[in-house]
């Protein structure tokens, strides 16, 4: 292959990166959809790792209150 042939190809790829770009946005109808989508990928990353950690936070939460509870229930029947 040619260097010309080369660079044709290589133009040709980046054109048509750049054409599945543009064509994998959303309508700008939504101002609220266009922003979340036109976030970059690693912020989207973020927001599912704070998703994910929600969860944990949550469950952790819970273990720690049926914790105290059982501390509770035993402190009870000791001075009951």
């Amino acid at each position: 292959m040619c260097r010309s042939q080369h660079s044709y190809k290589a133009y040709k790829e980046t054109e048509s990166l750049a054409q599945s770009k543009e064509q994998n946005k959303p309508p700008k109808n939504d101002p609220k959809e266009t922003e979340v989508y036109e976030l970059p990928e690693k912020s989207q990353d973020v927001i599912k790792m704070l998703k994910e950690l929600k969860k944990v936070i949550h469950e952790q939460n819970e273990n720690v209150n049926k914790k105290i509870e059982h501390i509770v229930l035993k402190k009870q029947k000791i001075w009951s």
